[in-house]
């Protein structure tokens, strides 16, 4: 938090040392020595081979070829990215993990306009918002993108503008049911904030219509609280 880097990298050694075996200190340590020399990077890259070997447990598989993937990105490796993220998209995860490398996949195998910006979204430097908005002024009509835009606004408390295009990328078309869950359960918290009562109207919709029985309380849930107190413009 001082900014001390050494000193971080020093101490979780000495952790790691003390627990060689915790994924979740070794992953830690591996992201502090990517911002390192070529020496410590070569360090996080045998870390993070270590974790996402086959003998290791999804999640953390999942974890390690994450950051593998990204370190492969930055050198431009393509084949190693697409090796790695295949072997990502074969593990048993969880709707948000897998949606993660589907998210990823999407990107590079985009041949629209704004695909090179999809993949900066991802992979490149700077900011999120600037990689999605880019994305989106670019190509229009692709509702990935909008998507991955309305995640951003919505972190930022844009929940006018999230909701809208939330909304908008449900319409179009997201690229598997894991999207729209996971846009159903975002636009109706921005829709709610918005004031935006045709935005929760579909966003209750949505939930309701993804044959997943926690989304059917969601959307029960969301309704009930529509009639208790009905949704107002800045809320």
């Amino acid at each position: 938090a001082r900014g001390d880097r050494r000193g971080a990298v020093a101490t979780m050694r000495a952790v790691c040392a003390d627990a060689p075996d915790e994924p979740g200190y070794a992953l830690s340590l591996a992201a502090m020595l990517t911002a390192g020399d070529a020496a410590e990077a070569a360090q996080a890259r045998a870390i993070y081979q270590r974790w996402a070997a086959p003998a290791q447990g999804a999640p953390i598989r999942a974890s390690a070829l994450e950051a593998l993937l990204r370190l492969d990105a930055a050198a431009g490796d393509r084949a190693a990215v697409r090796a790695g993220l295949d072997a990502a998209l074969a593990l048993p995860l969880d709707d948000n993990r897998r949606r993660t490398f589907e998210a990823i996949d999407r990107a590079l195998t985009s041949g629209r306009p704004a695909g090179p910006l999809l993949r900066g979204y991802f992979f490149g430097p700077g900011d999120d918002l600037a990689w999605a908005a880019m994305a989106v002024a670019l190509d229009p009509a692709d509702p990935f993108a909008r998507y991955l835009l309305s995640l951003q606004l919505a972190e930022r408390g844009f929940s006018v503008l999230s909701a809208r295009l939330f909304a908008s990328a449900l319409t179009a078309g997201l690229p598997s049911p894991r999207f729209v869950r996971a846009a159903g359960r975002r636009l109706v918290v921005q829709a709610w904030r918005a004031g935006d009562r045709a935005a929760l109207d579909h966003a209750i919709a949505t939930l309701a219509s993804t044959g997943v029985a926690i989304d059917r309380a969601l959307a029960d849930d969301w309704r009930e609280r529509q009639a208790a107190a009905p949704v107002t413009a800045g809320r």
